[in-house]
């Protein structure tokens, strides 16, 4: 069986997944590796990666290349997403990837992250699918939405709410005020509210990215992180709403407290909650199914079919 990897440059963490792929099992991992850099961090002010940043990320990538020295990978895919697509400072950064480690990074468009956040979720979700479907990816810089029908997407949306944004500008207080929480609040719904025409209510909804499996964990108070418990876990809109108006309750310190909570995810949990619970409670989604599975999946997959296209189910 090949082997693919994948590097995925978020806004706020980069994976690496190194797995073998066959047209009838999927996926089938050999390692992974996540690293917290906060590439977007200030960028809800300058659209730009700070030099810190982009230290951090540079070295997250130079400890992946470490650790792909040690598999005969076939295929490597380097992609950045929403902070790299919009930096002012892109071309400089991508240059100083390139040249400390070697990676070539293809920018994904907000379009090929949501298609590829899609073709991550369906592949875990089995009988649990059914159509129409939504599927969200709540990302560090950008949220993306898809509707597909009879497995096949037929609307698609990339929107500029991220939730290293959303933190950085309207949730320095801690701990948050009940001011914040509804400017905040008032924001999403207006990026919502303009896809009311496209989105069905109350049909299948599928969700990935760190909030949605944060808080699946949370809610199963999941001390050590067991993927085969959070793919397809059914989370419900009332226990969306609860855990937000909790989380929100707590200072920074309190919620670090959390069993379920990963470190470094603290201080942009709620608002990730927060978009979250106002697409369940706009379109009558109810439970949202958790998927592990997002866009480095994703982007496996579309690119073992596109090296063996003939290996591609009919």
């Amino acid at each position: 069986m090949p082997k693919l990897a994948v590097i995925d440059m978020g806004t706020n963490t980069f994976h690496l997944l190194i797995a073998e792929v066959t047209s009838k099992d999927g996926l089938v991992p050999l390692t992974s590796a996540k690293q917290m850099t906060r590439l977007g961090e200030g960028f809800s002010v300058e659209k730009r990666i700070r030099k810190a940043a982009g230290e951090r990320s540079i070295a997250a990538l130079l400890h992946f290349r470490s650790v792909l020295a040690r598999f005969a990978v076939d295929d490597l895919s380097v992609t950045g997403t929403s902070a790299v697509r919009e930096a002012v400072n892109r071309d400089a950064f991508l240059a100083e990837v390139q040249r400390c480690t070697g990676f070539e990074v293809r920018v994904l468009s907000g379009e090929e992250e949501a298609q590829c956040s899609f073709t991550g979720i369906r592949s875990v979700m089995g009988d649990r699918a059914s159509w129409p479907m939504v599927t969200v990816d709540i990302g560090g810089g950008s949220t993306e939405l898809v509707l597909a029908q009879e497995d096949k997407v037929v609307w698609l949306a990339s929107l500029s709410l991220g939730v290293v944004r959303l933190s950085e500008s309207y949730l320095r207080e801690d701990p948050l005020s009940a001011a914040s929480l509804a400017q905040l609040t008032h924001e999403i719904e207006g990026f919502i509210d303009p896809m009311i025409p496209h989105l069905p209510r109350g049909c299948c909804f599928a969700g990935t990215a760190g909030t949605v499996t944060t808080l699946a964990a949370l809610e199963q108070k999941m001390a050590s992180y067991t993927v085969s418990h959070i793919n397809r876990y059914p989370l419900s809109y009332a226990s969306v709403a609860r855990m937000t108006k909790h989380l929100s309750s707590l200072s920074r310190h309190e919620r670090c407290e959390l069993v379920g909570l990963e470190s470094g995810r603290e201080d942009i949990l709620i608002a990730g909650s927060l978009i979250l619970r106002c697409l369940m409670e706009r379109f009558k989604y109810d439970p949202v199914y958790v998927s592990d599975s997002g866009v480095r999946e994703g982007i496996l997959l579309r690119r073992f079919f596109e090296l063996y296209p003939q290996m591609a189910e009919v």
